[in-house]
C-alpha cells in the first residue's frame, strides 16, 4: 500500500508542477463581431510574438492557456489599436471583462495582481490625459481674444497641478510596487507623444531604483 501511494505521489508531483505553471485567461467581450478572433501576443526581448488566437463566441466568450516560466508580459488584442498589457505570472486564472472596442480599459480584471495594478494605472492616466486635453479645448475656444493672455497664465497653472499630480501618483506607485514589473511600465508613461511623466534626468533617482530592485529580482529579464 505504501509503495502504491508513493508511486501515486511521484506520478502526480510532475503533473502538479505542469499546472503550476500553466497561465489560464478567461474573458467575455461585450458586442462581440461575429467569428472575430481575439490574439494573445507575448513581449519578447527584441519582438512581439503571437503565440495564441481564439475565436470569440456569440457570447462573446474565449479562452487561452499558456504555459510560463516567470513573470512576462502579453497582449490580449483584437487588432494592433484595441488591446490589453498584462503582466502574467505562471499559476494566475485571469478573468477579464470589457467592451468589445476598449480593451485597454476593461470593467474588471481578477486573478492577475499585475494587470490589475496596470489597469488601475491606465485610468488614472487616462483621466489625466483628458483632463489636460479640455484645457486644450479652453485655450482653442479663447484665441484671438483679449482675454488669451490671462487665460492663458491660468491654463498653464492648471496644467501644472495636473503634470505634478500625475508624477506624484507614478512615484508612489512604483514605491509600492519595486518588487513588480509594474514598476518598469510606469518609467515610461506619457502624457502626450514625446512628453513622459518621469523625466530620466529630473527623476533619475527612480530610474536607478526601479534597475536596481527589479535586477535584483529579475537578473535575467530582457525588457
Amino acid at each position: 500500500m505504501i509503495r502504491n501511494s508513493l508511486i501515486f505521489l511521484v506520478i502526480l508531483l510532475p503533473l502538479s508542477a505542469c499546472k503550476n505553471n500553466n497561465i489560464e485567461i478567461i474573458g467575455k467581450l461585450t458586442n462581440p463581431f461575429k467569428d472575430e478572433y481575439i490574439y494573445l501576443d507575448e513581449l519578447r526581448a527584441s519582438a512581439l510574438v503571437t503565440i495564441d488566437s481564439a475565436l470569440i463566441g456569440e457570447d462573446g466568450i474565449f479562452s487561452f492557456t499558456i504555459r510560463g516560466k516567470t513573470p512576462a508580459f502579453y497582449l490580449l488584442k483584437t487588432d494592433e489599436t484595441n488591446f490589453l498589457t498584462m503582466l502574467l505570472e505562471p499559476g494566475e486564472a485571469v478573468e477579464i471583462n470589457a467592451s468589445h472596442d476598449s480593451l485597454n480599459f476593461p470593467g474588471s480584471v481578477k486573478g492577475s495582481r499585475g494587470t490589475e495594478l496596470m489597469a488601475e494605472y491606465n485610468r488614472k492616466l487616462s483621466k489625466t490625459i483628458s483632463s489636460l486635453s479640455g484645457l486644450r479645448e479652453i485655450y482653442l475656444a479663447n484665441v484671438g481674444t483679449p482675454e488669451l493672455p490671462l487665460v492663458m497664465e491660468r491654463l498653464d497653472s492648471t496644467a501644472r497641478t495636473y503634470l505634478d499630480d500625475i508624477s506624484s501618483y507614478t512615484k508612489k506607485y512604483i514605491d509600492e510596487n519595486l518588487s513588480s514589473l509594474v514598476a518598469l511600465t510606469a518609467l515610461y508613461q506619457q502624457v502626450a507623444p514625446g512628453e513622459y511623466v518621469l523625466n530620466p534626468q529630473r527623476d533619475l533617482e527612480y530610474f536607478i531604483k526601479v534597475d536596481s530592485s527589479l535586477y535584483s529580482l529579475y537578473p535575467d529579464y530582457e525588457p
